[in-house]
């Protein structure tokens, strides 16, 4: 009697414990024992009660018991959220979007229904639909050639249509594009402007400059006048209002420092020992004088002419410390004197 009394007390703890939503297993078989299910979970109490109390399984009917397992599991388990906070600010935008959209369309369909209500929008609607059905009446009444050329027509009128508004995009954006290298114009004018401003104070800051009239020439026999030689000097000072940029004469690339326009003029000596300028103590700055240009050469190779400008500074100025010119095939610089 006691043992029987235990048996049925353990049966029914197993059933408590089955019919939970964690396991979801069945209870008692109809024989009165535990299912096999219940029992290949069962893993606290003796191996003596378990055998009393489950039934024999065979392979199958055990993978099978243990498949029927994991799906009461999972499906008892929660849903799991996405993973990383990424995942979850896509999934909440794509619902707030949702909801949004839903909102609009309640929105709209409220909107309309309060003016199907509105007696001058049924009655704009109804005169609506008559217009469409006496142009529909009209259309149909047509031949077929009528109909041919009213569509030719449209056809023509979309068409120019398109092209007027091809050609006001593109004024458009051609004004806009105009008025950009406009913008950029006034700039690069406004910029220019500042460095023309300051090679004119500069220029009028050297003395020693010779008459406009004067007249040099060469070791070469090329003749230059003094006008030249201001125009030169002139075109020292804006370029070195600019920076000095300029062009290696030899590689015709972008001048670095030390060949920079306008460039050192150290006086060396020639091949006979001699100084270019005599009377001239310390560097100088020069730069290539033209024949008639305004501002003078860039440094691209080969240099145009053999003659050079060379200044110097002089206190809160320039002045002009004389003019040379290369010899034919030779690197030596000769000083030219103004001969009028």
């Amino acid at each position: 009697m006691l043992s029987l009394f235990i048996r049925l007390a353990v049966t029914a703890g197993l059933i408590a414990v089955f019919a939970s939503p964690i396991f979801a297993l069945p209870t008692l078989s109809a024989s009165g024992r535990v299912s096999a299910l219940a029992c290949r979970d069962i893993n606290s109490i003796s191996r003596d009660v378990q055998r009393s109390l489950c039934p024999p399984t065979t392979a199958s009917t055990a993978a099978l018991i243990a498949r029927a397992i994991l799906e009461s599991r999972a499906k008892a388990t929660t849903p799991i959220k996405p993973g990383s906070k990424k995942e979850r600010v896509v999934a909440e935008k794509k619902d707030n979007r949702a909801a949004a959209k839903s909102q609009k369309a309640f929105q709209a369909g409220l909107k309309q229904k309060q003016q199907d209500k509105n007696p001058k929008v049924q009655a704009k609607k109804a005169q609506n639909a008559a217009d469409k059905a006496t142009r529909k009446a009209a259309w149909n009444a047509k031949s077929s050639a009528d109909k041919a050329s009213q569509q030719a027509a449209n056809n023509a009128k979309q068409a120019a249509t398109r092209a007027k508004h091809v050609a006001d995009n593109t004024k458009a954006n051609n004004s806009k594009k105009g008025q950009v290298k406009a913008t950029a114009t006034k700039k690069i004018k406004a910029a220019n402007g500042k460095l023309a401003a300051q090679a004119t104070k500069d220029y009028k800051a050297t003395t020693g400059l010779p008459s406009r009239k004067a007249k040099y020439t060469t070791p070469q026999g090329k003749v230059y006048t003094g006008k030249d030689v201001r125009t030169a000097v002139y075109g020292s000072h804006l370029a070195e209002a600019k920076g000095g940029v300029g062009y290696n004469s030899f590689t015709g690339a972008q001048s670095k420092q030390k060949d920079k326009l306008p460039k050192d003029f150290e006086n060396r000596p020639n091949s006979d020992g001699k100084l270019p300028l005599p009377g001239m103590k310390g560097k100088g700055r020069e730069f290539v004088m033209l024949n008639g240009k305004q501002r003078g050469h860039d440094g691209r190779k080969p240099a145009p002419t053999d003659a050079r400008v060379i200044t110097q500074k002089n206190g809160a100025g320039y002045k002009l410390a004389g003019v040379v010119a290369h010899p034919a095939g030779s690197d030596d610089h000769v000083q030219v004197h103004p001969t009028r």
